[in-house]
């Protein structure tokens, strides 16, 4: 019978066969929609709705990967290796919100290294990146930085990519979710309650642990013991590990967050180092050298040796190999091999019989039991089908073991301190003994050498006097020229400075610009020249040159300034106190010019004498006496202190170099015997 149907109605079947095939395809391999028709309450699991396709090249984009043939996400299975570099894998999931709201949502699946969520709205697509290497600052979501936020627009369908990269693996028991804000705070408030004690205990820790640093370091500082030096680096290998924890079960941003290659590749090295310092902390502690314990002093330095090359090699293998999970799974198997080296170092450390060995062999033995206790307590967890193990114990073993280990150390320090002590004190009675037998013996010699002494005291007692006073005198003398020399400078670096200040005040923005680049240069050739007791004529002239010209711009150029060189003064050979004549060309400037009513006139004039150069300094200024009258009815009347201190330089001149110089000052009159300005004149000896 159904052969007879088949055969009547062949044409039929064949007709429609291909859209039969199509149809039943399409429907077994179709993507699934997951379809929301009401507001969620807390969080969806798409497990049974995403797809997955994994792809350890990383070579594939999201116009690329569209194309490439996804498999339901249950159905996915592959087997986490070593040899693995990555697990790079795509998601992808179709969700349709069929309520009238839009609804805002959070993406979580895991704990993986980066994740980035491909979100179009079908006009534009934005990359959203989270996951445990992201930095702070980039966090899309302030409190949790796996978490992507997603918004389902009302009455859409969206299909939604996720591109995961990792070197851990695929974990068999991840979550495509889209959470709720109040699910996931409530997630967040349950895990940080769950884990507050271990955080407690690893905060103390901290605490703790700054406080034995401190203490090592004193401790180094007084008895200069390098025990104490590893026992603090063996401390801060501790420290950055608890860091480093915190910040992996808070999400807190201390150190490593900000580094988030270190925070992936520090894990091997944090628990390695340690090691090593505190290998070589016992080895000084409990004096171990070839000579003395050697066999426990090869079994140190061995493990020493073998856990530095180790060292070495898996930071090549991370940074530059990148092998992370090779070099996780490298390390499992060193930790298993080296706990029978352990064991057997304390049983050695036991057999030096002495208090201190045995507080250090007792506290590394605690130590120990805790850390099995708690790597099996973790793999056990692991075993029953937790994913994120990371020894988060009901109670905290690792701590525990820490804290009682460090508190035994610090005993066994207190022991080795006063054994220190007790070999200072009985050093330091040998010490006293043998001083007062050699102090007998100096007694003597003493009164042998004090005959001597003072025999040759008497012969020698008259020429070191004499010697020393010169010598006194010499360097009293320099002494005083450099402290004047010091002070003509700050005074004439003030009225500088009161110059530029009523100059700006007073004149126009260009002007007062134009002015400071003068005082700029003027000020960089006496800061030049200040260091040296003598300078040449020529540079002396420049720097005047250049202070008449600022004080030309300030008064407006209400006087004319000429000078006058002999053909025969050589300026360049010349030398002559360094700022010598500034101070006379200043107070013929502030105390003769500036209250002439006229237009006044400064002159300059270096001639030859006999045997001698003659500077003068010349203005038809008011006169001595009647710039005396002027200042002594203001209120606070000007002293000239650099015509003081140009004496007391010459006089210290005098005394140090024997140099000659001579100033005479004189006032000038008219025919009819009126004050006409001051003249100045300085000999300087040839």
């Amino acid at each position: 019978m159904i052969y007879f149907l088949m055969a009547r109605y062949r044409s039929t079947i064949t007709k429609f066969l291909p859209f039969v095939c199509f149809f039943t395809a399409t429907t077994l391999f179709a993507q699934k929609t997951y379809v929301i028709n009401q507001p969620i309450k807390d969080s969806i699991v798409l497990n049974n709705y995403a797809e997955i396709f994994y792809e350890p090249t990383e070579t594939h984009t999201i116009n690329t990967v569209k194309n490439q043939q996804f498999i339901p996400f249950k159905n996915f299975q592959l087997e986490n290796s070593s040899l693995k570099k990555s697990y790079n894998h795509w998601l992808r999931f179709k969700v349709q919100n069929n309520t009238p709201e839009n609804q805002q949502l959070l993406f979580d699946y895991g704990l993986y290294h980066y994740i980035y969520l491909h979100d179009s709205d079908g006009k534009k697509s934005v990359i959203k990146k989270a996951g445990m290497l992201v930095k702070p600052d980039e966090k899309l979501f302030n409190d949790n930085k796996y978490i992507i936020p997603v918004t389902l627009t009302a009455h859409t369908t969206k299909e939604i990519y996720i591109q995961v990269n990792d070197k851990n693996g695929i974990y068999k028991d991840s979550k495509v979710s889209l959470l709720t804000y109040d699910f996931e705070e409530n997630l967040r408030s349950k895990s940080f309650f769950k884990s507050r004690k271990d955080l407690f205990y690893s905060a103390s820790f901290l605490a703790i642990g700054l406080f034995l640093i401190l203490f090592c370091i004193i401790q180094y500082s007084q008895t200069r013991e390098i025990a104490f030096v590893y026992y603090a680096l063996y401390l801060l290998g501790l420290y950055l590990y608890f860091i480093r924890r915190i910040e992996a079960l808070t999400d807190t941003a201390i150190i490593f967050s900000y580094f988030p290659k270190s925070f992936l590749t520090s894990e091997v090295p944090l628990n390695i180092l340690p090691n090593i310092w505190y290998l070589l902390f016992c080895q000084y502690l409990l004096n171990l050298t070839p000579n003395n314990h050697p066999k426990t002093y090869k079994i140190f330095r061995w493990q020493v040796k073998f856990l530095t090359i180790y060292f070495i090699f898996d930071c090549f293998l991370q940074y530059v190999l990148n092998e992370y999970a090779l070099s996780l799974s490298i390390y499992r198997w060193v930790k298993l091999g080296m706990m029978p080296i352990t064991t057997y170092s304390i049983v050695l450390i036991f057999r030096l019989r002495n208090v201190v060995a045995t507080y250090i062999a007792l506290g590394t033995s605690l130590l120990f039991v805790f850390l099995v206790i708690s790597f099996v307590m973790a793999m056990m967890r692991r075993m029953s089908g937790e994913t994120y193990v990371y020894y988060m114990m009901s109670f905290p073993y690792v701590e525990t073991g820490i804290f009682v280990e460090n508190l035994l150390f610090i005993v066994a320090f207190v022991a080795k301190i006063k054994q220190i002590y007790v070999e200072k004190n009985q050093t330091q009675k040998q010490l006293i003994a043998q001083l007062e037998t050699n102090q007998q013996l100096q007694i003597q010699l003493n009164n042998e050498l004090e005959k001597l002494v003072q025999e040759k005291t008497k012969a020698l007692e008259t020429e070191t006097q004499q010697r020393l006073l010169a010598e006194f005198n010499q360097k009293l003398s320099k002494a005083e020229l450099k402290a004047l020399q010091s002070q003509i400078n700050p005074h004439f670096i003030f009225n500088s400075l009161n110059s530029i200040k009523n100059y700006i005040l007073t004149n126009k923005p260009t002007d007062a610009a134009r002015y400071l680049t003068d005082f700029a240069n003027l000020i960089r050739s006496v800061l030049q020249q200040s260091q040296q007791s003598f300078i040449s004529l020529k540079d002396e002239l420049e720097i005047l040159e250049l202070y008449i010209r600022l004080e030309q711009m300030r008064f407006e150029n209400k006087f004319d300034f000429s000078y006058n060189i002999d053909d025969r003064v050589d300026t360049t050979y010349i030398k002559i106190p360094a700022l010598l004549l500034q101070p006379y060309v200043e107070n013929a400037i502030w105390h003769g010019l500036m209250h002439k009513e006229t237009r006044g006139e400064l002159r300059i004039e270096v001639k030859m004498g006999n045997d001698e150069i003659i500077c003068m300094i010349e203005d038809n200024g008011i006169g001595r006496k009647k710039s005396a009258e002027i200042h002594s009815k203001t209120a606070r009347p000007h002293k000239s202190m650099g015509l003081q201190i140009n004496g007391e330089r010459l006089k210290v001149l005098h005394e140090l170099h024997k140099l000659e110089i001579e100033v005479e000052i004189s006032d000038l009159t008219s025919v009819a015997q009126a004050p006409s300005g001051t003249r100045v004149m300085i000999h300087f000896p040839l």
